[in-house]
């Protein structure tokens, strides 16, 4: 049995299976008109045989046939914890006004961590800022 890891607890996986940690948080600072800035976390296996920006080269096709409008920013690379990350920005219309994503994609072994910070564009820069102030603090944990 493998241990699985959650903020509430932990909990043993069967033996037995391959698993696939598809897992997503999502954390909203509230603001006068809904959310003020969003934080999406979420995971996508790195396949045997890919690279991370392999990766995130799919979940940007994605991004841009799924969300309207979709227009994009920027890409290019940080360090975060000791690791290389890729960052990518963009920016796409939501039925209430346009949205703006900074986006980081972590190499965590075969899984590439994807964190999402969004907000109304005319939000961006502070939003940038509210996402470089949390990636400051990130500290990952011994795998």
């Amino acid at each position: 049995m493998t241990a699985y890891y959650i903020d509430e607890g932990v909990f043993e996986l069967p033996a037995g299976l391959d698993y696939v940690d598809r897992s997503i948080n999502v954390i909203e600072a509230p603001g006068p008109e809904g959310a003020e800035f969003g934080l999406l976390v979420e995971r996508r296996p790195i396949p045997s045989g890919k690279s991370l920006a392999d990766v995130v080269a799919e979940l940007r096709s994605e991004q841009a046939t799924k969300l309207r409008g979709h227009v994009p920013l920027g890409e290019g690379e940080r360090t975060i914890d000791g690791l290389q990350a890729l960052t990518t920005q963009l920016r796409w219309r939501h039925p209430r006004g346009p949205v703006h994503h900074t986006q980081v994609h972590v190499p965590l072994g075969n899984v590439c961590l994807t964190m999402t910070a969004s907000c109304r564009h005319e939000r961006a820069e502070a939003c940038a800022a509210w996402m470089n102030a949390l990636l400051s603090t990130l500290r990952f944990r011994p795998r």
